[in-house]
C-alpha cells in the first residue's frame, strides 16, 4: 500500500484518499445543490438563509467543507450524480442559460419585435439611430443561435427583471426572472 504525503505533514493510504476524494466530491456537490434548490423557492425562512450563507461560505472556501453526505446511501448520491451532470450540460453549451423553473411566465406574443414593444421600456428601445431595429435584429440573433433569447435586463425591463423569450407552441413564450 502507498502512502501519501498531504501539505499539513500527515500521511494517507491511496484507498484513504480515494474515499477522502469520493466523500469531498459529494460534499461539495450536496452545498451546490442546496443552493441551488434554496434559490428557486420565493420565500426562504431564517433556517433557509442560514443554510445558504453557509453553503455558500463552504463553497468560497471561507468555511471548511463538513461532512454531509453518506456515501452509503445510494438513493441521494444517485441525485447528486444527476445534479451534476445536469449541470455539466448547462457549462458545456458555452453560454449561459437562465434556470427556468426560477423564472415565471408572463405572457406569449407573435414574435421578438412585439416582445420588445411589450416589455423594454420604450424611451430606450426607440433611441434616435435605428436602435430599436439594431435591438431587435441582435435578439433575433440570439434566439437564431441559442434556441432562446434575453430581450430585455432588468434595467430596460418594463417589470424590473430579465425577460427572455423562448420558443413556444405558437409564437413565443415570454418569461421574467424572478430576480433582477
Amino acid at each position: 500500500m502507498t502512502a501519501i504525503s498531504l501539505q499539513d505533514g500527515t500521511t494517507m493510504t491511496n484507498a484513504t484518499k480515494e474515499l477522502h476524494d469520493r466523500q469531498s466530491h459529494y460534499d461539495r456537490l450536496h452545498h451546490q445543490k442546496r443552493m441551488r434548490d434554496l434559490s428557486r423557492r420565493d420565500q426562504l425562512d431564517h433556517t433557509d438563509l442560514r443554510l445558504k450563507e453557509d453553503s455558500r461560505r463552504i463553497l468560497n472556501a471561507e468555511a471548511p467543507l463538513t461532512r454531509c453526505v453518506d456515501l452509503a446511501d445510494a438513493a441521494y448520491l444517485a441525485e447528486l450524480d444527476a445534479f451534476e451532470t445536469e449541470q455539466a450540460a448547462r457549462k458545456s453549451r458555452g453560454f449561459y442559460e437562465p434556470d427556468w423553473e426560477t423564472c415565471t411566465h408572463i405572457g406569449q406574443v407573435a414574435d421578438i419585435a412585439q416582445a420588445m414593444d411589450r416589455f423594454y421600456k420604450s424611451d430606450r428601445l426607440n433611441r434616435p439611430g435605428g436602435t430599436r431595429e439594431r435591438l431587435i435584429a441582435s435578439n433575433e440573433e440570439e434566439f437564431a443561435r441559442k434556441g432562446f433569447a434575453c430581450i430585455a435586463s432588468y434595467h430596460d425591463s418594463v417589470v424590473g427583471r430579465s425577460i427572455f423569450v423562448r420558443p413556444a407552441d405558437v409564437g413565443l413564450a415570454v418569461y421574467s426572472s424572478n430576480r433582477a
